[in-house]
């Protein structure tokens, strides 16, 4: 171990120094340390540093003794970071196994929250310190990808605090100065007066580091910000904006009334189906139909059959390469897409879209790699594994060139000026993988992206977004698990509201909570969408869920008999207790509205007909005495 920190100590002073000063490219130097010698230099430094794990506030430390352990963590760090960069993920599995990653994640987390809390660093050991973090970014990311540690490596009680003290001191200021911060920078911070230092760690902590605080507690401080904006932007009384779609044409209407809105979107949507025969359906909206129009929005535009977005081979969809020539008016379409799923999630509505996670990557202003090219295409991929390693590369006949197939016409595209004369060898392999991803994660998609990118970013901050990952912000959009899982009924159970006389022990109720338990998942699911429009339950349970039940202005339209037999899945009416449940349910009260409602139709169709006959009558009596000469008498 003292061996290899004198070592270091000499690396760590050559790359301090310049080329002019001693002859040596430093980043030639941590090439060769990074991935010579089949990278074992760079697995040897990792085990050194582990048996000799330094403190957490070493790099505050002005102790003699730990100058040699942050030479180490110095070299270390630059070249992990310079391997990271290049190495693609199965690379960094078979060189590092997972087991030693997740010691060096726990590890570096110490440090660098320990720096975050402390005291201000000196400007050398805050460069190591941003090394750090962007050591810990990588790897949070590609364990996203590839699971090679649990969640328990990653969190960290100390700044779980931190965070927990800033939300009681200053719970308004803590994601809404992420903004501030990200553009000033993370050392950066507010007038000391205006943000306490447990505050000023807080937002650095989300903003460097964000991976390091559990996901539920993310969430939670995000719905806490969410709720905070959707008061200050609406007030105690809000009119809302009130449109009416058709139902036939729910893309189109919904785009020419709530595109020009603008920024208005933000206030309460109020909407009103017109039915297939032209008629407003009746009930007010609540709630209820505000979240089926956006349901069903989003379920249909990210159809194939718009031309707006494609899928993967894993039915995750992205925007279509060659949308913009292809769709009228598509940047604005994106545009508005991207703000109908920005007011999903600040309304908190679940929108289950299957998202690639490279186009996810773009809603978090993150720039995607060759690792990436798995969720665009796992055979590509492999294909683009195989020409790394291959040992007789000139043999494929590459060249630095893309074919993309555009309704049945071969389109060539040039990745390099002069590509298609320029054939792909083992010198230049690396650079063609590395713009052969770029072109199709990055620039054949970028101006649908940046369209999509700023209605989303009218609605929510990219700054506050990216306290999550790709994954988490896949589960903020669309929920957690999927409709193959049974919901928790025991949960739905104890945070259900009943009114109209009943209660969670009135034997009605207890029948239908063994009935729902009874059901399969995707029953459960159907239900779950009939009473909230969704089809997925909360991220947090349903005791902290914005669900409301349909008001019963709502349900206008319907009979409340009816409305309570729908309640009624399927499945419950092979349950045996069924027929007592109907019996309890439809009263004579019941039988008695329906009675009435039929007589009430019975007397308006005589009045009609009755009515018409007057009218026909009247005519014939007219046409009569025109005929016979005679004038009809003069009305007073």
């Amino acid at each position: 171990v003292d061996a290899f920190c004198a070592l270091c100590s000499i690396y760590g002073c050559l790359l301090g120094c310049s080329t002019s000063q001693v002859g040596i490219d430093g980043e030639a130097v941590i090439n060769v340390l990074a991935f010579g010698t089949g990278c074992k230099v760079l697995a040897s430094l990792c085990a050194v540093l582990l048996e000799r794990p330094p403190p957490p506030q070493l790099l505050h430390s002005a102790v003699a003794a730990h100058e040699p352990l942050v030479d180490l963590v110095t070299v270390l760090g630059a070249v992990l970071d310079q391997y990271l960069h290049v190495a693609l993920d199965e690379e960094l599995v078979r060189q590092l196994p997972p087991d030693l990653l997740g010691r060096l994640v726990a590890l570096f987390k110490h440090v660098v929250v320990a720096d975050v809390l402390g005291p201000p660093l000196q400007p050398e050991r805050q460069l190591l310190h941003e090394r750090l973090v962007s050591i810990m970014s990588q790897l949070s990311e590609r364990n996203g990808r590839r699971a090679f540690s649990g969640e328990s490596v990653w969190e960290s009680p100390e700044a779980a605090l931190a965070v927990q003290q800033a939300l009681v001191r200053q719970p308004d200021l803590l994601l809404r100065s992420l903004d501030e911060l990200d553009s000033r920078g993370a050392s950066s911070d507010l007038p000391q007066q205006r943000v306490p230092s447990v505050a000023s760690a807080a937002r650095r902590l989300l903003h460097e580091v964000p991976f390091v605080l559990p996901f539920a507690s993310r969430i939670q401080l995000f719905e806490s910000y969410l709720r905070r904006e959707r008061l200050d932007e609406r007030g105690e009384w809000d009119e809302g904006v009130r449109v009416q779609v058709r139902r036939s044409h729910l893309l189109d209407d919904g785009f020419a009334k709530l595109f020009p809105l603008k920024e208005r979107l933000k206030e309460t949507i109020r909407v009103e189906f017109i039915s297939e025969h032209g008629l407003v359906e009746a009930g007010v909206d609540g709630g209820g139909v505000f979240k089926e129009f956006f349901s069903e929005l989003t379920r249909a535009a990210y159809t194939p059959e718009y031309g707006l977005f494609a899928s993967t081979p894993n039915n995750e969809l992205y925007p279509a390469a060659f949308a913009m020539q292809i769709v009228p008016n598509a940047a604005e379409l994106y545009e508005f897409l991207g703000r109908v799923l920005g007011k999903a999630v600040w309304e908190r509505i679940l929108c289950p879209v299957p998202f690639a996670s490279f186009f996810l990557a773009k809603l978090l202003h993150k720039f995607n790699h060759v690792n990436d090219l798995s969720s665009l295409d796992a055979e590509l991929h492999r294909n683009v594994l195989f020409v790394k390693a291959a040992d007789a590369v000139d043999d494929l006949g590459l060249t630095f060139t893309v074919a993309d197939n555009l309704f049945g016409r071969l389109v060539t595209t040039e990745l390099v000026p002069g590509g298609k004369d320029m054939p792909v060898t083992k010198e230049n392999r690396v650079r063609y993988i590395g713009l052969l991803a770029h072109y199709r994660l990055n620039t054949q998609i970028a101006q649908q992206c940046q369209a999509f990118m700023n209605g989303f970013s009218m609605m929510i901050p990219p700054a506050v977004l990216r306290i999550f990952s790709c994954r988490e912000l896949a589960i903020v959009i669309g929920g957690a698990g999927d409709e193959t899982m049974p919901i928790d009924v025991a949960d739905l159970r104890r945070n259900t509201h009943y009114s109209g006389g009943f209660s969670d022990q009135h034997p009605t109720i207890e029948m239908f909570w063994r009935a729902v338990a009874e059901f399969n998942p995707h029953d459960q699911h159907q239900l779950l969408y009939f009473v909230t429009s969704c089809r997925r339950g909360p991220l947090l349970g349903f005791a902290v869920s914005a669900y409301i039940l349909p008001h019963r202005s709502e349900c206008a339209a319907m009979h409340p008999v009816l409305f309570r037999i729908v309640m009624v899945p399927i499945k419950m009416r092979d349950c045996a207790e069924f027929r007592t449940f109907a019996e309890q349910t439809i009263s004579l009260t019941d039988v008695a509205i329906l009675f009435w409602m039929q007589m009430y139709l019975w007397v308006l169709s005589l009045t009609i007909f009755s009515r018409s006959g007057l009218i026909l009558r009247s005519k014939f009596i007219k046409l009569r005495e025109t005929k016979d000469g005679s004038q009809p008498p003069q009305r007073v």
